[in-house]
């Protein structure tokens, strides 16, 4: 059985396609904890100063 370059090409493309659907989303979720952990830092802060 042979393989296209086409066959390649295409599984290629589809698997750039997937990863960058990926990295999209990890990269907004990672943007999010990192809004949640400056939050909580700040409530660290004020919990301090109230000490």
């Amino acid at each position: 059985m042979a393989v296209d370059i086409k066959d390649v090409e295409q599984v290629a493309q589809e698997l750039q396609q997937k990863f960058d659907d990926f990295k999209a989303k990890n990269d907004k979720r990672v943007e999010a904890i990192e809004q949640e952990k400056g939050k909580l830092a700040g409530q660290g802060e004020t919990l301090n100063g109230k000490l």
